[in-house]
């Protein structure tokens, strides 16, 4: 199985068929935590007092709060394939939530939002089981 730099570290599901891996459920908060310090460590470092968004408009509190973090968001286009493309995630009760519950811990734990683009309902009914 392909799984690149992180070979032998996660059980993958199955769907290297498809062209692309996910762990199982049980290992998406390690997975997501590990390819979000991956992100992390080679995109260009901020200093503490770097300025997130340049020349953006934002908040100052926005601001304030995101500064000198060199990663501050992640976004998954067509998490619909992902939900869709791995069978654990919907034949197996609460896999789905431990996919969506796994990116969220590894994402506060680092001070990042996540945006998961193209969800179906039932990701959506999922996310609202979250507090606000």
């Amino acid at each position: 199985m392909p799984a690149g730099i992180w070979k032998g570290q996660f059980n993958w599901s199955d769907t290297a068929d498809a062209g692309w891996l996910l762990p199982v459920a049980n290992e998406t908060e390690a997975f997501f935590g590990v390819l979000f310090d991956y992100g992390i460590s080679t995109s260009t470092p901020a200093g503490p007092v770097s300025d997130p968004w340049p020349n953006a408009w934002l908040p100052a509190a926005v601001k304030a709060g995101w500064k000198g973090i060199n990663v501050a968001a992640y976004e998954t286009d067509f998490f619909h394939n992902l939900e869709v493309g791995v069978p654990e995630y919907r034949q197996v009760y609460g896999a789905g939530f431990k996919l969506v519950e796994g990116i969220h811990k590894a994402a506060k734990q680092r001070n990042m939002t996540v945006q998961l683009c193209a969800g179906t309902c039932a990701m959506a009914l999922i996310l609202h089981m979250y507090p606000r």
